[in-house]
């Protein structure tokens, strides 16, 4: 998966509420400055992707794993989101906030059609 340095633009709130089929990594690693090993997750927690519909939605998904599994900021090694094609579009860092490439720019309809 990519990592996070390619994602730099904060989603706004029009590209947060867009409905697609999306899918968000929700993973964990072992921290290296407590001494765990960061090929291995935490112990009890499962990594996985789970599907969401918004952007929006990866968010507080992301937010609610780290919360019910006492994710510290060490330990995240999830956020990536994922189209229907399995390609990353966005990323969730560790404080929920969602990270697009500078490139992408989401279609809108004009506010005012005459």
């Amino acid at each position: 998966m990519h990592t996070s340095r390619n994602f730099i633009r904060v989603a706004d709130e029009y590209e947060l509420a867009q409905l697609q089929p999306l899918r968000v990594a929700l993973m964990t690693a072992g921290n290296p400055d407590l001494g765990q090993d960061p090929a291995q997750t935490l112990l009890g927690v499962r990594n996985r992707l789970v599907p969401v519909a918004t952007l929006g939605d990866a968010s507080r998904a992301v937010c609610r794993f780290i919360d019910e599994h006492n994710v510290g900021g060490g330990n995240w090694a999830g956020g990536q989101v994922l189209d229907g094609c399995g390609q990353q579009i966005a990323y969730v860092s560790y404080n929920g906030r969602v990270w697009l490439p500078a490139c992408t720019a989401v279609p809108r309809l004009a506010a005012h059609m005459h």
